[in-house]
């Protein structure tokens, strides 16, 4: 019997060796063909072997997804409940696979770090082994006692110096997890997935019944973690939201569950996104809540199709970002820069979380917020995103909306000032502005006061 099957495909082979290493010095046996081949010849070999291990770890890979073997091999683990997930490319496991938390080890060089350490933590939970080899039955003499005494005592130290060090994750982990594990997910809800024209694909949920509601955000989302994350879902908005609406959201395109490898994050890309979703779900007529980056694909869509958009109502956005001067506009171009270098730094994602919060936020709040942003996408995506809203202008757009529309905007609002909300209602013929204390979660219809206004006016016949 081994401790370990390591489920992967033949092309990253060279990869692997470096975790084969890091796992027999930690004391774990590891089985591994390095020399696999397609064909019969093995597979009663590799049945028997994954039959033998007491656990499997699955490396996902872009290779790895695509391999038949793989998945085989990981279903077997899965049903089980012997199987922990690696990912070494960033791409998303097969949808089945998701829910389960995955180690990154994207360009792991083979130091224990943070995420090796919970790969193999683990791998220690299902093989029921600890970190070091159990001590002899035979009788121990008080010297040995002694030395025993020790080892115990150095194994506690290092636990809670490894506790210590890494409480933050550890907490977060827990927060952002443990509800879902143990409760479920705060509201039942169905996961598809919709293809743009350009072949990107877009992942949306649906919950509730009635008349729908579109809910466009398009930037940095996830359908799955930001269930369980209490500022993502804060005050229960996705469960008031679907209480009397079928209630539709998605991962725009470089977030969350959507295609992640994109670099297209123009107007009509959006649009294509918000369209997709649509069409597979064969909107006719709906609401739109639109709120902060949402905005200016909502906007455009809006003005363009009438007769399918009953209400809209744009939160915490713009039309344009014309209002930032040559300094303000420099400072946004080198803060895109550094998140494109240094996104999974937490000191570099706080940044936006400090903008979307504000700066009198809870320390433990903001940690979460960047924890999520983190998650749901990557630094070249966000900073892609990010140079292309600021080309973005709408306002031709807003002038042509006929639809009644609600524009809702925070007095004290950091990323999209009063004076953006002003104008924005000047523009939409016959828009009404509800102006409303608090910073952009407020602004952006993430609260339950300025949801609730929300959803009020896109129930209204008036």
């Amino acid at each position: 019997m081994v401790d370990v099957f390591l489920s992967y495909a033949s092309q990253d082979r060279e990869r692997i060796v470096q975790l084969v290493k890091a796992l027999e010095a930690d004391g774990l046996s590891v089985w591994w063909d390095r020399d696999i081949q397609v064909g019969a010849t093995y597979d009663r070999e590799i049945e028997l072997a994954i039959a033998s291990a007491s656990c499997v770890v699955a490396v996902w890979s872009e290779h790895s997804i695509e391999s038949e073997y793989v998945r085989s091999e990981v279903e077997d683990a899965a049903s089980r409940n012997i199987l922990v997930p690696v990912l070494i490319d960033h791409i998303q496991p097969p949808l089945a696979h998701r829910r389960r938390q995955s180690a990154l080890l994207v360009g792991w060089t083979g130091e224990s770090n943070g995420e090796y350490q919970k790969l193999l933590t683990g791998i220690r939970t299902i093989t029921g082994l600890t970190a070091t080899h159990t001590l002899s039955t035979d009788v121990v003499t008080k010297p040995t006692r002694r030395r025993s005494y020790a080892i115990v005592t150095l194994m506690l130290i290092a636990s809670l110096s490894t506790l210590y060090f890494y409480r933050d994750s550890i907490f977060l982990a827990l927060v952002l997890n443990v509800p879902g594990l143990f409760f479920g997910d705060p509201i039942e809800q169905e996961l598809g997935f919709a293809q743009t024209s350009d072949g990107t694909r877009i992942a949306y949920a649906t919950s509730g019944e009635g008349s729908p509601i579109l809910h466009v955000l398009t930037i940095q989302t996830h359908l799955e973690s930001g269930q369980n994350s209490p500022i993502y879902d804060n005050e229960g908005l996705v469960a008031m939201s679907s209480r009397d609406h079928l209630f539709v959201r998605y991962d725009g395109r470089g977030s969350g569950l959507s295609d992640r490898d994109v670099e297209d994050f123009s107007l009509s890309a959006r649009l294509s996104d918000l369209e997709a979703v649509v069409n597979a779900l064969g909107l006719e007529r709906f609401g739109i809540l639109a709120v902060s980056a949402g905005g200016p694909a909502a906007i455009a869509y809006t003005a363009r199709n009438p007769e399918r958009v009953t209400r809209l109502v744009l939160a915490g956005t713009a039309a344009s970002w014309d209002f930032l001067d040559d300094s303000t506009r420099a400072t946004y171009e080198q803060m895109f820069d550094l998140f494109e270098v240094g996104w999974q730094r937490p000191e570099v994602s706080n940044l936006q979380a400090v903008l979307v919060l504000g700066p009198d936020a809870d320390v433990v709040d903001r940690r979460f917020f960047g924890e999520m942003l983190r998650r749901s996408m990557d630094g070249s995506a966000i900073a892609g995103f990010s140079r292309a809203s600021l080309q973005i202008d709408v306002r031709d757009e807003a002038n042509r909306i006929s639809v009644p529309t609600l524009i809702i905007q925070a007095r004290d609002d950091l990323v999209i000032p009063l004076e953006a909300g002003r104008t924005l209602a000047s523009l939409i013929p016959g828009a009404k502005l509800e102006l409303v204390n608090g910073g952009h979660m407020a602004s952006s219809a993430s609260t339950a006061v300025t949801r609730r206004l929300a959803l009020e006016f896109l129930a209204s016949d008036k």
